[in-house]
């Protein structure tokens, strides 16, 4: 027969209860409500379907696997940052969920065995806890910075592990709502138990893989390592997300782990979830981008200039050096795509190799306009509303005011040109209509660009140094002025 159990599981339970009190509960309960204060109520993934406004559970599961060699790199760089196989994986899952969501707090619940104890260990009973492991990203770290925040994270949590889940969230006392789990909608786990066949007398024992049709969370992804590889499931509500969305998400986490695992430092908020044509925005094209979004009749984003000549013009020629100025700058032929999905860019810039914009031709020659309303009509050419993404980021024009009198004009969204850049736009346009021999060949870097601003700009000690440097800054308060030219400022006059 069984040797007889030196304890049982009522006597851990009623060991668990005289000593989770007083001090050692006090301790518990200060450290989580420290850890989960102002945590999100909910996490708002992109679902298929509405939320219901009950919580259900109908579920399905997708099987994900990562191959030994991709397994091989994981723990050999684990190794090297002195952190376990589900830490790391708990720093991709929680940054795709970040990315998917476009929030920078991320809590996810994790069961833990709870068998912590020597005399535990091969108990028969219900130890299970539950604990929320937080990330945050709202200093836009790197992958190795973020891998040692959750190692702090989780070595922390498991010191705390002893408080029950249902006895932390009556103490909180989070909003709740009937339509989701309290402080976590979203499950991960690590299996590190190897399967076990049992072998007695003539029988032989092994586990059977259920696929039951329930969910407990939105989403869990359980990870077990298995015959070398990397296997992976992942339980997801059905009446929330297709199997497609949950695929396109596992899909997005060996897309950051390729990336991660060769440059552990470039900003989590930039590595591309997927291969998408064009470039994405810098943060300042992002914030111009949006500004235009936001306030559709805003004049602020437009720039531009006018040339006036006092000769007649060539417009084939003058065609002719657009058409070669853009033919070297891709910048100048890119166009705004946006974006729906919140884990992709809001907008992206692409590349139309050969496109030559329109070239629009005004004749005011018979309209004798005075420099005031010359420079108004102008005005309102250049420093205009744009509806992005929808319009041309740039617009050309020539204006005849007589046989010997033209006024050329580039109006551009800013996000597309900077003053300098429109300058040089203006005097490399000068220089190819008039043939000049004397023409400074500009490089196309401008996507090399894009790559080393995005990341370098945006790094969390970047962030820190200038929190820190305009943290006592106040804000300063200036008549705005109206913002219109006077006769003779926005026209260069060249006479040849």
């Amino acid at each position: 027969g069984l040797a007889e159990l030196p304890v049982q599981y009522s006597d851990f339970s009623r060991w668990q209860r005289q000593w989770l009190q007083g001090e050692v509960l006090d301790a518990q309960l200060a450290y989580w409500t420290d850890q989960l204060a102002a945590a999100p109520a909910v996490l708002s993934l992109p679902t298929d379907r509405p939320r219901p406004a009950v919580q259900t559970f109908s579920g399905a599961h997708y099987h994900w696997t990562l191959n030994a060699a991709l397994l091989g790199q994981i723990k050999a760089y684990c190794l090297s940052q002195g952190v376990t196989l589900f830490m790391f994986m708990l720093a991709v899952y929680q940054t795709v969920l970040s990315r998917h969501s476009q929030q920078l707090d991320i809590c996810v619940g994790s069961p833990i065995a709870g068998r912590n104890r020597l005399e535990t260990e091969g108990l028969i009973g219900f130890f299970v806890n539950g604990i929320v492991l937080r990330a945050n990203f709202k200093q836009n770290p790197g992958f190795q910075q973020l891998l040692q925040q959750l190692k702090g994270v989780t070595l922390a949590a498991y010191a705390h592990q002893d408080l029950p889940f249902e006895v932390l969230v009556n103490a909180l006392q989070p909003t709740r709502n009937l339509a989701y789990a309290p402080l976590a909608q979203v499950g991960f786990t690590v299996q590190n138990m190897a399967q076990t066949r049992y072998q007695a007398t003539d029988l032989e024992l092994s586990a059977i893989d259920g696929e039951y049709a329930l969910s407990k969370y939105d989403m869990t992804l359980s990870l077990a390592e298995q015959d070398g590889e990397l296997q992976g499931v992942v339980e997801y509500n059905t009446d929330l997300f297709d199997a497609a969305r949950v695929a396109r998400f596992m899909h997005h986490m060996e897309a950051l782990l390729e990336v991660v695992l060769v440059d552990d430092q470039v900003p989590l908020s930039v590595v591309p979830l997927e291969s998408l044509q064009g470039l994405p925005l810098t943060t300042m094209q992002r914030d111009l981008y949006l500004e235009s979004v936001l306030h559709p009749d805003t004049r602020f984003n437009s720039l531009g200039y006018a040339l006036e000549i006092d000769e007649a013009l060539d417009l084939n020629r003058w065609r002719g050096a657009i058409e070669d100025l853009l033919a070297g700058q891709s910048v100048l032929r890119m166009r705004l795509v946006g974006e729906e999905e919140p884990f992709q860019e809001l907008a992206r810039l692409v590349d139309r190799p050969g496109w030559m914009p329109a070239l629009e031709v005004l004749d005011w020659s018979a309209e004798n306009l005075d420099a005031v309303r010359l420079e108004q009509r102008i005005q309102d050419l250049i420093y205009r509303p744009y509806d992005l993404p929808q319009d041309e980021l740039s617009h050309y024009g020539v204006i005849k005011l007589a046989e010997a009198h033209f006024v050329v004009f580039l109006a551009v969204h800013h996000l597309l040109l900077d003053g300098v850049a429109a300058t040089e736009h203006l005097q490399q346009l000068g220089a190819l209509y008039a043939l000049s021999e004397d023409i400074p060949v500009l490089s196309d870097t401008f996507d090399s660009y894009v790559s080393l601003h995005r990341e370098q700009f945006d790094r969390q000690e970047v962030n820190a140094f200038w929190q820190q440097q305009f943290a006592s800054v106040e804000a300063l308060t200036m008549p705005l002025s109206s913002g219109q030219f006077g006769a003779g400022e926005l026209i260069e006059r060249v006479v040849e």
